[in-house]
């Protein structure tokens, strides 16, 4: 199935070219702990034709909120956080005091990287949104992990703020680090939540679905869309609205633990 011109993929790093890849569709499954059909990736992934990579990699940013944005953040600004943060996570001790420290370390390094944001690209995110880390073990298809039935949960939409179909393009952009030792992935559909609606007939300014819904009407009435696989080398960062798309992460092959900074902003 042919890629939709909708949500395309900026590469501001002019030393590294993107490695991206696409899949052939998603899959579904019914996990005994969710309610809803789980969707993830089909694993046939391929280098996208010539035409798709057209469709996908915008050589100029038109709109950030539209768009999966690559950036590379300074080594010393990375090697700072394993020293602050990573290495004392690896104590076997807890502590409240280490908590303290961890947690003073997160906001540092939050100030740190939308500081280097701002100034190198233009990028500037506000402080409302919070930091914090997530740790993920190596070979998993999905890294987002629903808390409450303890399971992952495969591709999804965020809807921390709630906003209504047709505004969910004024929600937070996350800035997703990568504060491990070797890659990790971004899996993501490249339509908007308007995109989406649009190729399920549903009017996005009259339509009071769910995120959830939203993507689970889409992935059963088009299991064939592909699905993007972004790689993000360590000290890469990317930024997307995560509540405008359905996207997912995975894990590396390599056997090494997967770490990454999250950070959520208001577009200034």
């Amino acid at each position: 199935m042919a890629l939709d011109l909708d949500i395309t993929v900026i590469n501001r790093i002019d030393t590294c070219p993107l490695t991206l890849q696409l899949s052939s569709g998603t899959t579904g499954e019914q996990q005994p702990e969710l309610e809803d059909i789980s969707y993830f990736s089909k694993e046939d992934w391929r280098t996208p034709s010539e035409q798709e990579l057209d469709t996908l990699a915008a050589p100029i940013s038109k709109s950030i909120r539209n768009e999966v944005t690559v950036v590379a953040i300074i080594p010393d600004i990375i090697s700072q956080a394993r020293i602050h943060i990573l290495n004392p996570l690896s104590q076997s001790t807890l502590s409240l005091e280490r908590d303290r420290h961890r947690s003073a370390a997160v906001l540092a390094l939050r100030e740190a990287i939308t500081t280097h944001l701002k100034a190198t690209y233009g990028i500037s995110l506000g402080q409302e949104g919070g930091a914090d880390l997530s740790i993920h073990r190596p070979m998993l298809r999905s890294t987002a992990f629903n808390y409450f039935a303890k399971v992952y949960m495969g591709l999804h939409i965020d809807n921390r703020q709630k906003f209504i179909a047709s505004e969910r393009w004024k929600s937070r952009l996350l800035c997703s680090v990568n504060l491990g030792s070797t890659h990790r992935y971004f899996h993501f559909i490249n339509l908007s939540t308007i995109g989406l609606l649009s190729k399920l007939g549903i009017d996005a300014t009259s339509t009071s679905l769910h995120p959830a819904q939203i993507k689970g009407l889409f992935c059963e009435r088009y299991p064939d869309y592909p699905v993007v696989r972004l790689r993000i080398e360590p000290g890469q960062a990317y930024i997307c609205n995560s509540e405008d798309i359905i996207h997912d992460g995975a894990t590396n092959e390599l056997g090494s633990p997967d770490v990454s900074l999250l950070i959520l902003g208001d577009l200034l």
